[in-house]
């Protein structure tokens, strides 16, 4: 029981689905045919030149920054909300895939 509360006053717990304010991980799809894989990345508020896709010792990994701002100015009514940081997520490819072969589209 100990465990479960670890952290949770420090911010810091690791309940599933949990995120700190602030915190972003991109969702991932992953579909496989008989000849490639296809992955999809929900990037909500993201820019084409604030993705960075690298391939290292077989590992793909999608980075990069978020910035999004919102505001709302209405009669008794103010909203603004921001939305910012770096995110990265890694994936370990399987065997036989060719990195000459790698596309990426936004």
């Amino acid at each position: 029981m100990d465990r479960l509360f670890e952290g949770l006053l420090e911010g810091t717990a690791k309940w599933p689905g949990a995120a700190r304010a602030g915190d972003f991980a991109p969702s991932c799809d992953i579909q496989e045919s008989d000849n490639h894989y296809l992955m999809s990345f929900d990037l909500p508020g993201v820019k084409k030149e604030d993705v960075k896709i690298d391939l290292r010792d077989n590992v793909l990994t999608v980075s990069g920054e978020r910035n999004d701002a919102t505001e709302e100015n209405k009669k008794n009514h103010f909203r603004s909300e921001r939305f910012h940081g770096s995110y990265s997520r890694s994936f370990a490819l399987p065997a036989g895939v060719k990195a000459e072969q790698i596309e990426s589209e936004y």
